[in-house]
């Protein structure tokens, strides 16, 4: 989703400043979010600028490089495998790290 651009979030604060309009009149007016209307005017009043803020960037992809190759050379062998049939080895080969605050253990059903 495309950012709202700054000159819509100067006019929503400009007009939220003249205190005629309830946030979500500033929201209807304006055809934003009212999340968005309330969130300039406190950028405003915090001094923080309301132009757009550069993303975060995306996710770290699961499939590491050393995952990656074994997914290709899986693939290679046998290329008729489903999803479901190459997460298992993947799954089995890669296990999770993580501490043993976070390890749960599997509970089989009887």
């Amino acid at each position: 989703m495309k950012a709202y651009s700054l000159d819509l979030r100067q006019k929503v604060v400009e007009r939220a400043e003249g205190g005629a309009l309830t946030q979500g009149g500033l929201a209807r007016q304006f055809r934003v979010s009212i999340f968005l209307s309330s969130k300039c005017c406190a950028w405003r009043r915090n001094g923080e600028q309301i132009a757009v803020k550069r993303s975060s960037g995306c996710r770290k992809p699961h499939l590491t490089a050393r995952r990656r190759e074994f997914v290709k050379a899986e693939l290679i062998m046998k290329n008729d495998l489903t999803f479901c049939e190459l997460s298992e080895p993947v799954a089995e080969g890669f296990q999770p790290s993580g501490s043993a605050a976070t390890d749960v253990p599997s509970v089989e059903k009887t």
